[in-house]
């Protein structure tokens, strides 16, 4: 009788555990709703560059040319660019699509490890690695110190590509390895 009723209440408390740790991410993306732009390495650049390409048509060639010369390698790649061209698009400003790709590093990030690690661990231990994830130092320090947008959506599309690699076998493995193909390829984007 307690498995059945179990089996009735996992569902409500696993996602209950997923809304509190989104919500309690809360603490790392607040700081992104100060105005004007924090004082990071990376300067002005992210910004200037993402009002270069808001301003031409679309361009799927495109490439950041302001004040840097692009490194597909070594610099931040274009994935951050086309997630923020949507909120320029809409009316906001450069400067709000930089941060909303900040918050959706973190929120990403924190969610994907709450996924990734759900069934080891359990909703209560899966939520509070995903927490810990979160604060890490240099999770915070690449966006508030070093102000690099690709590394901090890499670091919050990460544990979903580890998840898609590490998950379990599904009746179509060819469904694992495209999901992991696309994890990791939206990975080298970034």
């Amino acid at each position: 009788m307690t498995s059945a009723i179990y089996r009735l209440i996992w569902p409500r408390d696993h996602a209950a555990h997923l809304l509190l740790t989104l919500a309690l991410t809360v603490f790392a993306v607040a700081p992104l709703a100060y105005p004007g732009y924090a004082q990071v390495h990376s300067g002005f650049v992210p910004i200037y560059n993402l009002a270069d390409l808001a301003n031409g048509p679309l361009n799927l060639g495109w490439t950041p040319t302001v004040a840097t010369h692009f490194d597909p390698l070594r610099g931040d790649g274009l994935l951050p660019y086309y997630l923020a061209l949507p909120v320029v698009w809409l009316g906001g400003t450069p400067l709000t699509g930089v941060k909303v790709v900040f918050a959706l590093g973190f929120l990403l990030g924190a969610a994907g490890v709450y996924f990734w690690l759900r069934r080891p661990l359990g909703p209560a231990g899966a939520a509070l690695a995903a927490l810990v994830y979160t604060y890490l130092p240099y999770r915070v320090a690449v966006v508030y110190v070093r102000g690099a947008w690709g590394e901090a959506l890499f670091l919050g599309l990460l544990p979903w590509a580890l998840a898609a690699a590490a998950g379990k076998a599904p009746r179509r493995p060819y469904r694992r390895a495209m999901s992991a193909a696309l994890a990791w390829g939206l990975l080298g984007l970034s």
